[in-house]
């Protein structure tokens, strides 16, 4: 009896000691919970488990732990049961996509888009890149001017695509551009991918075009060429897209530097300077409604992006994505998982840890992203300070949807870094634009006096005020006649020479 009773009280200390053990585990996570802001669904569970464990009568308790076993065995089943996925979708805002493309929306005849798309998807690599040429011929043929009896090969192929550049003229001749908006996260459109192949090569087989027409002293040619080109970068400037900007700019760079060289190095014509002029003063681009733009397109894009962890239906019925785990393979890991992980059924049970952390509504998370994005729309201000370090530089460690969403689009991406590289990208453009204006007015300067300026002052009649500040410091660019050549440069920027 001694001993049965020795036992009784021994298994009696274990099981308090255990209690204490789960209770004080249960403690600590619950606090967890409370410092690192866990969603609320999980601290309430905490909460009642803990509340159960305390505070419940002790009769009451084994009821409350038998319908948890209920619940989990009904949880466990459903986990199994065959899915109706039929008619079922991810989640995209698209009524917000309607009403972007509803602002921008350009008239079908007033849109350059309507010439592009006629090249566009009929796009074939080898029809637009001399691929024949090796790298360094292909790199001198783009930078520079040269024969037909060099390059004979490459003069045949540019025959053969006179129907392209023609189409290439035709659309540079409408002045405003807008192409669809794509925001698909997972899936870009062969669109939009043979969008930015078109123009890009397009731009640089107009260009090859123009380099044999300077060589061959076909100069009204050239200038019509590259000209052409600058309307494409421009074209892509238009669109809402960063991205898109981002190729415009090194489109219209290419093509700048091409006229550049013409203006100083070659013998153009006050007709044909004033051509050139006239085209590069016509580029105009406001940081402000640009960067707004590119912003609405990144809120957009980003909450499509997490949207894809909710479906909707024909019904317009929404529920949480049945298949979580390929979605954060897409969104964290930018991978498809194998068709072996996706398609078993055990998947299912990332639905109910989901719906622990996930928001009630796709528009929940809108809301989250709206709110991330805007705190970059200071950077539209002229008076923004681009000196000053981000405050966004860490975030804090916190196990909830708002903050996977900011880790996500801040830490994950650098998106304060693209957009200050933008920033300074689009300055090195208008540094580029102003100097062209610039060079221009030497040029005629040096034909009237058969020398070059002694400084800027000499032109500052023949230019807009603008053309002679460093958009980078506020400061007047720096010139130097050097006798027979000049430089012209600014805080970053070379101009002249190139």
């Amino acid at each position: 009896m001694a001993e049965e009773k020795q036992k009784k009280k021994k298994a009696g200390i274990i099981r308090r000691i255990l209690k204490c053990i789960g209770l004080a585990v249960l403690s600590l996570l619950l606090i967890l919970a409370i410092v690192f802001q866990a969603p609320w669904k999980v601290t309430t569970l905490l909460l009642i488990v803990l509340a159960a464990c305390t505070i419940l009568p002790r009769k009451m308790r084994k009821w409350f732990w038998l319908s948890t076993a209920a619940v989990l065995v009904a949880l466990i089943i459903w986990i199994f049961l065959p899915e109706d996925n039929e008619g079922w979708r991810p989640y995209t805002f698209d009524e917000e996509l309607a009403a972007l493309e509803a602002k921008y929306t350009i008239p079908g005849e007033k849109n350059a888009e309507k010439i592009y798309s006629k090249i566009i998807e009929g796009y074939s690599y080898y029809k637009f890149h001399p691929d024949f040429l090796e790298r360094q011929q292909q790199r001198l043929t783009l930078s520079e001017p040269w024969l037909s009896k060099d390059f004979p090969e490459l003069a045949k192929w540019l025959k053969g695509n006179e129907s392209r550049i023609a189409t290439l003229m035709q659309a540079s001749k409408i002045n405003a551009c807008r192409f669809p908006v794509d925001v698909d996260f997972v899936v870009t459109s062969s669109y939009e991918r043979n969008r930015y192949s078109t123009l890009r090569y397009g731009a640089f087989l107009l260009i090859r075009g123009a380099n044999n027409d300077i060589a061959e002293e076909r100069i009204d040619e050239a200038l019509n060429k590259y000209i052409c080109a600058l309307r494409i970068g421009n074209h892509l400037c238009q669109q809402q897209k960063l991205f898109d900007l981002i190729i415009g700019f090194y489109i219209e760079e290419l093509a700048l530097t091409q006229l550049n060289r013409f203006v100083i190095e070659g013998r153009p014509t006050a007709e044909q300077l004033q051509l050139i002029s006239d085209s590069s003063g016509n580029l105009k681009n406001n940081w402000c409604s640009d960067f707004s733009k590119g912003l609405e397109f990144d809120k957009l894009f980003w909450k499509n992006a997490f949207g894809r962890s909710y479906e909707v239906d024909n019904k317009e019925r929404v529920r949480i994505s049945r298949n979580p785990a390929k979605v954060m393979g897409n969104l964290f890991f930018r991978r498809k998982l194998s068709r072996h992980f996706r398609d078993r059924d055990p998947h299912k049970a990332y639905v109910i840890l989901a719906w622990f952390f996930l928001p009630s509504t796709p528009q929940k998370v809108a809301e989250i992203v709206d709110t991330t994005i805007e705190s970059y729309h200071p950077m539209a201000q002229p008076e923004f300070d681009w000196n000053k370090e981000s405050a966004e530089t860490a975030l804090h460690l916190k196990f909830n949807y708002p903050h996977m969403i900011r880790s996500v689009i801040i830490e994950d991406n650098y998106i304060d870094e693209h957009y200050r590289s933008f920033h300074d990208r689009y300055l090195t453009l208008i540094v580029l634009r102003r100097g062209s204006r610039l060079l221009v007015a030497i040029k005629q300067y040096h034909i009237k006096n058969d020398t070059w300026p002694a400084n800027l002052d000499l032109i500052k009649s023949n230019v807009p005020v603008e053309a002679l500040i460093d958009p980078l410091t506020g400061n007047q660019f720096a010139y130097k006649n050097h006798g027979e050549r000049f430089s012209l440069y600014g805080e970053a920027t070379n101009i002249w020479p190139k």
